[in-house]
């Protein structure tokens, strides 16, 4: 009887002791963002800087103001560029990963609404400074410029601890994202 208290009490010392020793993991808080509604009041931005027009939810925040060759962002998730340059987008599918370029997972040529584009498919990673997270880029082009439009996973203002997760992209914001583009207009106000 003996033996067999020892034998419980060394068990169990050495479980104790096992338990005690493995370090206890903090996994980072996840990134939570609202479920967004397709439903919801739109409204419609006028670029007029930039040539385009586009309706949104409206509690997608258009920028006041829109001057060529610089980014910006309709809500926290769309950016948005126009201009002449040979964008990055551009450069990237020509020349391949390298230089600051996200990987491009499906590179299609597609019709959203009436007009023709380039669908890019992919995710960026850690690499300067980026959040690892999924995007996918609309690339259109009309007379003179490109106008691309970029849903990234993740807003604008997201701050993520953990560099080896790439954060997916949600249907919900999928589906808002091609559906405000096919409202897209795009104008050119040059001969």
């Amino acid at each position: 009887m003996n033996k067999l208290i020892i034998g419980i009490t060394i068990l169990a010392s050495v479980c104790l002791a096992a338990c005690n020793s493995q370090k206890e993991e903090i996994e980072p808080a996840p990134v939570i963002t609202p479920e967004p509604n397709i439903d919801l009041a739109w409204d419609t931005y006028f670029a007029d800087g930039c040539d385009f027009q586009i309706s949104h939810p409206i509690s997608y925040v258009p920028p006041k103001q829109c001057v060529k060759e610089n980014s910006y962002y309709i809500g926290r998730q769309i950016e948005y560029f126009v201009g002449e340059e040979n964008i990055r987008w551009v450069v990237c599918r020509e020349r391949g990963l390298g230089d600051g370029c996200p990987v491009m997972e499906v590179v299609e040529e597609v019709v959203i609404g009436d007009k023709d584009a380039t669908r890019i498919r992919g995710h960026i990673g850690a690499i300067g400074g980026n959040i690892p997270q999924e995007y996918v880029t609309y690339v259109f082009k009309k007379v003179y410029d490109y106008y691309i439009f970029t849903l990234w996973a993740l807003p604008n203002d997201a701050q993520i601890n953990d560099a080896s997760t790439i954060s997916p992209l949600r249907e919900k914001d999928l589906e808002i994202f091609e559906r405000m583009l096919e409202t897209l207009e795009l104008k050119v106000s040059r001969g």
